[in-house]
């Protein structure tokens, strides 16, 4: 087993860490739960609350975007190991 084996396992345990903390913070889960919140009929009645909601909804997805495109690039970086180890 050459270094470029072993970094890529490596990159492959961290990718399985990230996406399970992620899975732990039920982060997509949350969001599902907001938009639901917010597609009730009362939502604006506590503008207040409705305004939280929609600042946490934002947090949420913001969160979720970069998790998503972090993984992305972590597995663009495995792919790479594999070709230069080939």
């Amino acid at each position: 087993e050459n270094e470029f084996q072993s970094e890529k396992i490596d990159i492959e345990k961290i990718n399985l860490r990230v996406k399970e903390f992620f899975d732990k913070k039920d982060l997509f889960n949350k969001i599902e739960i907001l938009n639901k919140k917010i597609e009730n009929p009362n939502f604006w009645k506590n503008k207040q609350e409705a305004e939280k909601t929609l600042k946490d909804k934002k947090s949420f997805e913001n969160l979720s975007e970069t998790f998503k495109s972090h993984l992305n690039e972590l597995n663009e970086l495995v792919d790479l190991f594999q070709l230069a180890n080939e």
